[in-house]
Order: C-alpha cells, then sequence, then structure tokens
C-alpha cells in the first residue's frame, strides 16, 4: 500500500511542474505560466497580473499552460503542457534543433542585453565560435564563465523590442561555470 503524498511532497511535483513549463515556455516564445493543480489558476497570488513579454518584444495570445494530472490515486503525478496551437501542434516545434542542441558547451559572456523577463547573451564558446543565446533570469555580467544548455534555436530571429535579428539565436539555459 503506497502512503499517500506529504504536502511538502505536492509543492516540489507542483515546483517542478512550474519550472517545466517556463522552460517550455521559453522555448516556445509563451509568457512564463504557473503550474497548479487548480485549472483556473493561471498565477499565484502574490504575483503581478500582467504577462511578460516574449524574448521578441511581443505578448502571445495563448500561453502554454502547465497542469499536474494524475490517472488514478496510486500514479505519480506529472507535468503536461497543453498547446496554445489549434490544431494541436507541440508549441516546442517551433525551434529546429541539432545533435549538438542539448549537450552542454563552455565558454565566456562577451556582452549581455536585458529586456524584461529575458536575457540575450552574446558568449565566446571555447572553441573560438561566438554565439547568442536567449534565456530567462538576471543574466551573468561580461567576462563570466558560463556554460551553456541549448534547447534548440532559430535562425533569422527578429526581436522587436531589441529592434535587431540575430542570423542564429539558442533559447536555453545560461549557467556560472565553476
Amino acid at each position: 500500500m503506497k502512503r499517500p503524498r506529504s504536502p511538502r511532497h505536492e509543492r516540489l511535483l507542483l515546483g517542478l511542474a512550474a519550472a517545466a513549463a517556463s522552460l517550455a515556455a521559453l522555448v516556445s516564445l509563451q509568457p512564463t505560466p504557473f503550474a497548479s493543480a487548480d485549472p483556473s489558476a493561471t498565477t499565484p497570488p502574490s504575483a503581478p497580473r500582467e504577462a511578460p513579454l516574449a524574448p521578441d518584444g511581443t505578448s502571445p495570445d495563448a500561453p502554454a499552460r502547465a497542469s499536474l494530472s494524475s490517472p488514478s490515486p496510486d500514479a505519480p503525478a506529472r507535468a503536461s503542457l497543453s498547446s496554445p496551437s489549434p490544431d494541436g501542434a507541440n508549441p516546442l516545434g517551433a525551434l529546429e534543433r541539432t545533435p549538438a542542441d542539448g549537450a552542454p558547451s563552455t565558454g565566456r559572456v562577451e556582452e549581455r542585453i536585458t529586456t524584461g523577463s529575458y536575457v540575450y547573451h552574446a558568449v565566446r564558446r571555447d572553441d573560438g565560435d561566438l554565439v547568442w543565446i536567449v534565456s530567462l533570469g538576471a543574466g551573468h555580467p561580461t567576462g563570466t564563465p558560463v556554460k551553456l544548455r541549448s534547447m534548440g534555436r532559430r535562425t533569422d530571429f527578429r526581436s522587436n523590442r531589441l529592434q535587431r535579428t540575430f542570423p542564429e539565436l539558442l533559447f536555453g539555459i545560461v549557467s556560472r561555470r565553476d
């Protein structure tokens, strides 16, 4: 017989669902949704009601939404995303992926541009290539050694907010390298 889940376990599951939704929202250029067991709740009570803008400076009409579902009391909860597109296509499919995406690489920040909740980093990889990557968060100052994990890329990506087109832009996670 399985033990019932503790409130701490439930909070952990909600946090994981929120993290998965945030990452999916970043990759699909949607505002970051709030995961909740209550399908009608889209933001925490203390969160601002205004949705963040996408990296291109636009406000998407239909954000992806995270939810926890459990088909039976004994089955583990899992995070799922409902697609904002009417045809039910996966919102993550908008990005191009290569075998190099997902594999971590390292480099040093050469430039940082903060816009809303997104940060664009120009990173000189250890192999000498300069790449641009956009992620959520505060970002890292120029000169910081970082580790990159790309979830996908877009070519000729136009940021309306920055009034700039990136020949290639990676979408992913930038973390400080120790």
